[in-house]
């Protein structure tokens, strides 16, 4: 076991944990950030497009808000979004001052200039710097506990599966910056330990969550065996042909008319994707894309990178039409927050993806990023100020080292209840959701949860999942039990026994530990926080 001080921790290696580090530095603290991969590379950040919405190049602020409370569908909280708004422009293009580059449109901004690499760029970027200006890492280490001391977060514990070693870590602030959870979805094009532990973290901790039965799903990512899910926008989705299994055209089949379709019509193509699937019209488990007359012309000049040109040609798309399916994408709700990332744990701060309420309902296009940055610096700013006037206190996180010891041996493989649990997740608390099947889905969970008491660990790689599992089940609960008690469907939360927005719901799901349990709560939106 090693011990290790901080003045900020910052748990996520990501643009939110990054930039929070960054603004921690300006803010005259040493901060030390902590991530299960490679900070920077094994991100949700990473593997993004790289754009971000923001109001410059003639967009107004004004803009921003209506466009992020309408795809929202009335549930954000509108003074997180009044800040992402305002502070939006300076935040992105200050990436300039980092080494960024940046190309600047109507609205939002795109990182560096090869298309479909902007979020590797932006990462390895923030990374760059952080490092550049003394940022501390510590990589490849799962955190598995946020140490409380009087109601206070003073450190984690964690454990790294490099070395092989725990680590008790003392800081006098923590910024939760995890990600999401959407690899709790058997398809997704999350990282892959993208499986919810900062709702976890948060909520063993005490904070509140929120809009947890919100997960955002992008429509249209392929399908074929032995090929990486890419997600299809641009002329391919606009101009080619989604059939199922008899031919019929699936857009015109659900009177889609909302243009571009991966953008504005994300959740119902992805509805009306997953309603063929289900009702037996669909392709091995997905559809068809037929897109030979987008490509009559050949496969140069206009497609976004070479790889996915390759791609197209690997598949023969020019040649016959490839299957497609939806694909997990994105997580809106999360630990709630103030204007400044604060938890209503003292001390504890949250930013990015792990965040709830930026985004009510669904997600705008654009302000995933953008969120990160906005927060990031928020958090960071305002836990460095905390920092500054607090004095440390050791922590003892002994128990919990006893539980990693107590995972090492032959017994149960943690990564056979993940793949169930995905499984379960995708058929039953995916797309189209329904009352049994949600309870069903509980109680699945909770058998999973009994087996996972017989999880043992032999290789640092089994000790990873072993201590992902817990986190990954209590984050399933969550979501499972927030669509479960609204009663309506609104956004990216669609219930096939309530298929209409019910006014009555425009109110937000909280859910707290309270004696040892989960419990959820209806709160009006005026009293969002």
């Amino acid at each position: 076991m090693k011990t290790l001080e901080t003045d900020v921790l910052v748990i996520g290696g990501g643009a939110a944990g990054l930039r929070a580090a960054i603004e921690a530095v300006r803010g005259g603290v040493k901060p030390l950030v902590v991530c299960k991969g490679k900070a920077g590379y094994n991100t949700t950040t990473a593997v993004s497009g790289g754009g971000l919405k923001a109001a410059v190049g003639g967009a107004s602020v004004e803009e921003h808000i209506e466009d992020t409370l309408r795809t929202g569908r009335g549930l954000n909280d509108r003074r997180l979004v009044e800040v992402l708004a305002r502070e939006s422009s300076e935040r992105v293009l200050e990436l300039r001052d980092f080494g960024i580059g940046l190309q600047v449109g109507r609205g939002g901004v795109y990182v560096g200039d090869t298309p479909g690499r902007g979020g590797l760029e932006l990462a390895l970027g923030l990374r760059d710097y952080a490092l550049k200006i003394g940022v501390g890492l510590l990589e490849d280490t799962i955190i598995t506990r946020i140490l409380l001391e009087d109601g206070k977060a003073i450190g984690a514990v964690g454990y790294s599966h490099l070395r092989d070693e725990a680590y008790i870590l003392s800081a006098r602030a923590v910024i939760l910056a995890t990600g999401g959870a959407g690899a709790l979805y058997l398809r997704n094009d999350c990282p892959r330990g993208a499986v919810g532990d900062g709702y976890s973290l948060a909520y063993q901790a005490g904070a509140r969550l929120r809009d947890m039965e919100f997960i955002q799903f992008f429509p249209l990512a392929l399908a074929e065996e032995g090929f990486p899910p890419f997600l299809i926008g641009g002329r391919l989705s606009e101009e080619g042909r989604l059939l199922n299994a008899l031919g019929e055209d699936i857009v015109e089949k659900y009177a889609i008319r909302d243009r571009p379709l991966v953008l504005r019509a994300r959740d119902l193509l992805s509805r009306a994707i997953m309603t063929e699937i289900k009702a037996g019209r669909g392709v091995d488990g997905a559809v068809l894309l037929d897109v030979r007359e987008v490509l009559r012309g050949g496969l140069e000049g206009w497609f976004s990178t070479a790889s996915f040109r390759t791609l197209l040609e690997k598949l023969r798309a020019a040649d016959r039409p490839v299957k497609v399916a939806p694909i997990c994408h994105f997580t809106m709700g999360g630990v709630a927050i103030d204007e400044w990332g604060q938890t209503d744990v003292e001390g504890l701060y949250a930013a990015g993806e792990v965040v709830g309420g930026v985004h009510g309902a669904n997600r705008h296009g654009g302000n995933a990023l953008t969120s990160a940055l906005v927060f990031g610096a928020r958090a960071g700013r305002r836990a460095a100020e905390y920092a500054r006037e607090t004095s440390a206190i050791k922590p003892i996180g002994f128990e919990e080292l006893q539980r990693y010891e107590s995972l090492r041996g032959e017994g149960v493989e943690a990564e056979e209840l993940l793949e169930r649990l995905r499984r379960l997740m995708w058929s039953k608390v995916g797309i189209l959701r329904e009352g049994e099947e949600l309870r069903e889905a509980l109680r699945e969970i909770g058998e999973l949860r009994e087996e996972a008491e017989e999880v043992k660990a032999e290789t640092r790689r089994e000790m990873l999942q072993a201590l992902e599992l817990p986190m990954a089940l209590e984050t399933a609960e969550m979501i499972c039990r927030s669509a479960l008690m609204r009663t309506e469907s609104r956004g990216a939360h669609y219930r096939v026994d309530y298929p209409e927005e019910d006014e009555s719901w425009l109110r937000g799901i909280y859910l707290q530990k309270r004696g040892g349990e989960m419990r959820l709560h209806v709160e009006p939106l005026s009293s969002n926080a």
